[in-house]
Formats: structure tokens, sequence, C-alpha cells
């Protein structure tokens, strides 16, 4: 994978988590808000992206690599993120 891919994602992720109220050093929100599911919805869209999308994939793997020497990894990733943003949805409704 491209380094540039790789620290965009985790600069999106990270900005998406401080904006929704995860500041070093202060207690975590009681229930995570609509900034959190949306980093992990950006995980989850991004992960089916380089699994289908050629454009895509062009942009996030190095040339010469294909996407099936990562797609166990992205099967993982789409299952954890698409969990937790169910699971996180619940909780932030019924909280």
């Amino acid at each position: 994978m491209r380094w540039s891919f790789i620290i965009a994602l985790v600069v999106v992720w990270n900005a998406l988590f401080i904006l929704g109220g995860f500041l070093p050093g202060k207690p975590p929100p009681e229930k995570p808000g609509l900034l959190v599911l949306l980093a992990l919805a950006v995980v989850l869209v991004a992960s089916f992206a380089v699994d289908r999308s050629p454009a895509f994939q062009r942009w996030v793997l190095k040339p010469g690599r294909s996407v099936g020497e990562i797609r166990p990894s992205l099967r993982l990733i789409q299952l954890t993120t698409g969990l937790l943003v169910v699971i996180f949805a619940i909780v932030s409704m019924v909280a």
C-alpha cells in the first residue's frame, strides 16, 4: 500500500475522533457521537472501495500489486468496522 493513503486515512480518522470529543487528557464522551460513526464509516467505505474500485486501487496500491494480496485484511477491516458502526449506532440511539 502507498504511504500517502495510509497517512491520509489516519489523519482523517484522528481528526474525526478529536472533533467528536475524544481529546487527550479528557475522559471520553459517554456515548459515541456522529463524528465517531463517521470515522468508522470512512474506514468501512474505503475498505470496500479498495476491494471493488480499480481507480481507487490505483491510488492505494503500489504499481505491480493486486488487491488479492490484501483481500483477507480488507475482509477483517470490513467485518470489524461494520460491526462497530452497527453497535455504536444502536448505543447512540438508545442511550
